[in-house]
């Protein structure tokens, strides 16, 4: 075995400890914040049972995305292993979507001001999709320009956390650029399509990409799950305790210094 084979392997098996502490770190977030929540109330809407939350505010909110952003990592994680890459695409896109949609709760939240962008946000977030009749709901969806929330974002105050030197400028530009990349998964373009085409084999790969394909893609996951971290350390002090804080920023030490081995271009 080479030494480079031997350093990829042993690269892959730390990142993959790494991806168990985060999750095992999220998973108990959840777990503890939802202590705080009033349980859910069940109610029926024709043959449906749905439960949901009697507070309809930003820290419910934040709290749904945290679970959501939990959920798709784990997603993405199975389809790049899987080989399914465009619809890693689309999952990445949701992603970063979701760390926009963290740190614009996070502003409401701070400020204790709720703007009339947020409220707009609130009240499309809580729409119900189905009526009580368990019929489709005829809710009108006011749509909130993606461009609008980022707006918003370019407000924050400049954070630093132990390491991380102004901590906010620099995921909203990585979101930016990332942004750009997978807009053509999401809409179905032409170019984005082509990826399922080996031209090798004169072949779309329906069924899953090659192996080489899968470990570049990888590396596009670990920084999602970078950026992600990064606003939860945003956060942190809200909504975490000074250890779990501490632990965190551990994971994301570790996590860095190993994306920074593969291709190192500074993040802080």
């Amino acid at each position: 075995m080479s030494y480079e084979t031997r350093a990829s392997i042993d690269r892959n098996q730390e990142l993959e400890l790494i991806f168990q502490k985060i999750l095992t770190f999220m998973d108990k977030v959840i777990h503890t914040k939802l202590g705080s929540f009033l349980k859910p109330k069940k109610k029926i809407r024709g043959q449906f049972k749905i439960y949901r939350f009697e507070q309809k505010d930003v820290t419910t909110a934040l709290f749904l995305k945290i679970v959501q952003a939990t959920s798709n990592l784990r997603t993405g994680k199975l389809l790049i292993e899987h080989g399914f890459l465009y619809e890693w695409e689309v999952i990445q896109r949701l992603l970063h979507e979701i760390t926009e949609d963290i740190l614009f709760l996070m502003i409401a939240e701070w400020s204790n001001n709720l703007t009339d962008i947020h409220q707009k946000y609130l009240n499309n977030f809580y729409m119900e999709n189905i009526n009580k009749h368990g019929k489709p709901a005829q809710n009108r969806f006011h749509h909130i320009p993606r461009q609008k929330i980022r707006s918003t974002l370019e407000t924050m105050p400049e954070i630093s956390t132990g390491k991380i030197k102004k901590i906010t400028p620099q995921i909203t530009n990585l979101l930016k650029i990332a942004y750009k990349i997978s807009s053509g998964y999401v809409h179905g373009t032409a170019s984005s399509i082509m990826q399922y085409y080996d031209p090798e084999k004169h072949h779309f790969l329906t069924n899953g990409a090659s192996v080489e394909d899968i470990d570049k893609e990888m590396k596009a996951f670990w920084t999602s799950a970078n950026i992600l971290i990064m606003s939860f350390l945003i956060i942190g002090p809200e909504w975490l305790s000074k250890s779990q804080l501490f632990d965190l920023q551990k994971i994301w030490e570790q996590l860095d210094q190993i994306i920074q081995r593969q291709h190192p271009t500074p993040i802080n």
